[in-house]
């Protein structure tokens, strides 16, 4: 049992929050899941104190690529997605090992964090559910 107003936060990577109204007759309950942030920090640390491709960037980028390559609608019929790095901006696309060594050399885009061209919710939106139930 929970109160009438209480925030969960972090399970399974989401947040969620639960509001609950108590009436005369029905008890409601919402349920709102919104997706959390994961932390990108790591893209604009592409170089480390040496000037090379930094492993934490190159960590990055194959988990950039493995989330790229398990949507079919991101990948076209030559195996090829779009380059977010900050020459082809999304509007060129490559095979994903061309990919890689752009963003090693240029950097992903500014502002492309959340990677929805590339298969990735859209991070923000609320998915509501709602249980109504009498009171005994």
């Amino acid at each position: 049992i929970f109160s009438l107003s209480e925030k969960i936060e972090n399970i399974n990577g989401q947040y969620w929050t639960l509001r609950a109204e108590e009436t005369d007759i029905i008890l409601v309950i919402d349920i709102t899941l919104a997706t959390m942030r994961p932390d990108r920090s790591w893209m604009i640390r592409r170089k480390d104190c040496t000037g090379q491709v930094s492993e934490e960037f190159k960590n990055g980028v194959d988990d950039f690529i493995k989330i790229a390559k398990k949507d079919p609608t991101v990948v076209d019929a030559l195996s090829r997605i779009p380059c977010p790095c900050s020459k082809c901006k999304n509007y060129v696309r490559k095979e994903t090992f061309w990919v890689e060594k752009h963003l090693y050399q240029y950097g992903f885009m500014e502002d492309y964090i959340n990677w929805t061209i590339h298969g990735e919710d859209r991070w923000g939106i609320i998915v509501q559910h709602q249980l109504s139930m009498m009171k005994r």
